[in-house]
């Protein structure tokens, strides 16, 4: 026969403790989750979505804001307004002359170009 030392004994208490402490942790925190249903899963995402969507939408409500508040709005662009240009204003001339002045490419195009001529542009 095998002689058991005191080396050899096991304390069962402390492994009592251990054990209780890691079925408590894996209740907490189980290592695998259970599926979840389809729907649980769609409701989810669209939670996720809509938070994204929430953040992304939240930086033009000053923008909208106040372009509903403004009485005339004007769509001028930055790079022209470092330029020293305003709006660039194109007479019906100008439109004319650069519509009249090439073969219509469409059917639109062709019905626009004699409309023109027949105003006198």
């Amino acid at each position: 026969m095998a002689t058991t030392t005191a080396k050899d004994m096991v304390n069962t208490n402390a492994l009592k403790k251990q054990i209780t402490t890691l079925r408590k942790d894996n209740k907490k925190r189980p290592a695998m989750e259970k599926p979840i249903s389809a729907l649980k899963r769609i409701n989810q995402e669209k939670e996720v979505n809509y938070d994204i969507n929430k953040k992304k939408v939240a930086k033009w409500i000053n923008q909208v804001k106040k372009a509903r508040e403004e009485t005339q709005s004007d769509f001028t662009t930055k790079d022209k307004i470092a330029h020293g240009g305003g709006v660039i204003v194109n007479s019906i001339q100008q439109i004319a002359s650069n519509v009249v002045g090439r073969a219509p490419a469409s059917q639109l195009e062709a019905q626009i170009q004699a409309e023109l001529k027949r105003q006198g542009l």
